[in-house]
C-alpha cells in the first residue's frame, strides 16, 4: 500500500469519529466515550495493570489480589490479548488521563479501515471502493457496540482483513510474501483476541479447498503448511506460557463460565435466548445489502465467499 493511500484511509477513519461521536467528540479529555458498565471498570483496571507490568519489565500478567488465594493469571486466562494494550500504552505516553483511554477506544476505527485497504485493492483494484468498504467495515454496529462497552480487545480487528488477504493470496498465487503475510496476520489476530484467531483458523480449510481449485494440489498444501508453521512459531511462546502451569504440575482457577449450559464445542456460542435478537438485522447493516446482492449476481469468488459466510453463521449459532 502506498503512502497516499494509507494517509487517505487514516484521514477518512479520523473523519468517521464525527458521525460516531457527534458533539461528544469535544468531551474526550474529560470522560470516556462509553456506556458505563462492569466491562468499563474492568477495562480501566486491566489497562493500568498491563501498563504497570510493561513499565516494570514484567512478563508475568498475574495479579495475586484477584481471585484469591490463587490470583488471576490473565495470560493463562485469555492469552493476554496484548496488542490492544500495547497500542493504548503508546497513547498513554503522550496523552493525560482519561484522554489516552478515550482515544484508545476510537483509534481502532482508522486502524481497522487502514488494514482493510490492502484487501480491497486486491479484490477491486481501486481506492474508492476499498475506502468505502473499509469505512463500512470499521463502523459495523457490533464493532461500535464493543467500543461503547469498552471491550477494546474485541475491537482490535486490524489483522483480520490482512489475514483474509494472506490466505487468499496463498490459495491463488503462493509465494514467500503471501505465506508470511498469512502466518503473521493469523498470529497477530490471535494475539489481539484469541477467539478471532481460533475462528479464522477454523475457516482456513475453506481457503485451502478454494486453492485446490486454483493451483496444483502439492503447491497449495505445501504453502498452507508453511503459513501454519509461521503462525505457530509466532504464537508458540505465548502458548507455552499458557500451558506451563499445567505442564509443571501447577494450578490455576478454572473457567468462570458454568459448563452446565455451555456448548461443549464452542462454550461462548450465541445461545439466541433471553433478550438477544433472533434475526441478523443488528449484525447485517443495510449498507452491506446492495454489495451482497451485487456479489451474488456479478461478484468474483462467489463459491468461496458463500462457503465462508455459511461457516460463519454455523459457528455463530453453535451446535
Amino acid at each position: 500500500m502506498r503512502a497516499p493511500q494509507a494517509l487517505a484511509a487514516l484521514g477518512l477513519g479520523v473523519l468517521l469519529w464525527l458521525p460516531v461521536m457527534g458533539g461528544g467528540l469535544g468531551q474526550l479529555q474529560n470522560r470516556l466515550p462509553v456506556r458505563e458498565n462492569d466491562d468499563t471498570n474492568g477495562a480501566i483496571y486491566l489497562h493500568h495493570a498491563f501498563h504497570e507490568a510493561m513499565t516494570h519489565g514484567r512478563l508475568s500478567l498475574r495479579d495475586p489480589d484477584q481471585l484469591m488465594p490463587a490470583g488471576y493469571d490473565r495470560l493463562r486466562a485469555d492469552g493476554g490479548n496484548s496488542v490492544e494494550m500495547i497500542v493504548s500504552g503508546l497513547l498513554r505516553l503522550i496523552l493525560p488521563w482519561p484522554s489516552w483511554l478515550s482515544f484508545a477506544h476510537l483509534i481502532w476505527i482508522p486502524l481497522n479501515l487502514l488494514a482493510f485497504v490492502p484487501l480491497g485493492m486486491h479484490l477491486w483494484g481501486r481506492l474508492g471502493p476499498s475506502l468505502a468498504a473499509g469505512a463500512a467495515w470499521a463502523t459495523l454496529g457490533p464493532t461500535l457496540g464493543q467500543i461503547e462497552a469498552s471491550r477494546l480487545t474485541q475491537v482490535a480487528l486490524f489483522a483480520l482483513p490482512l489475514a483474509v488477504l494472506g490466505l487468499l493470496r496463498v490459495a491463488e498465487e503462493g509465494g514467500r510474501r503471501a505465506i508470511v503475510l498469512a502466518g503473521l496476520s493469523v498470529a497477530m489476530l490471535g494475539l489481539s483476541y484469541w477467539f478471532y484467531g481460533l475462528f479464522l483458523a477454523l475457516l482456513a480449510p475453506g481457503f485451502l479447498v478454494w486453492g485446490l481449485s486454483q493451483r496444483p494440489r502439492r503447491d497449495v498444501t505445501r504453502d498452507y503448511a508453511l503459513a501454519a508453521a509461521v503462525c505457530l512459531s509466532v504464537l508458540s511462546p505465548v502458548l507455552l506460557a499458557i500451558a506451563w502451569p499445567g505442564l509443571t504440575g501447577g494450578w490455576a482457577p478454572g473457567a468462570i463460565l458454568s459448563s452446565e449450559w455451555a456448548s461443549p464445542v464452542f462454550p461462548d456460542a450465541l445461545q439466541l435466548q433471553g433478550e438477544q435478537a433472533r434475526h441478523v438485522r443488528g449484525a447485517l447493516p443495510w449498507v452491506t445489502v446492495p454489495g451482497l446482492l451485487w456479489s451474488l449476481w456479478r461478484g468474483q469468488r462467489r463459491a468461496l465467499w458463500a462457503t465462508l459466510t455459511a461457516l460463519c453463521f454455523v459457528f455463530a449459532l453453535g451446535p
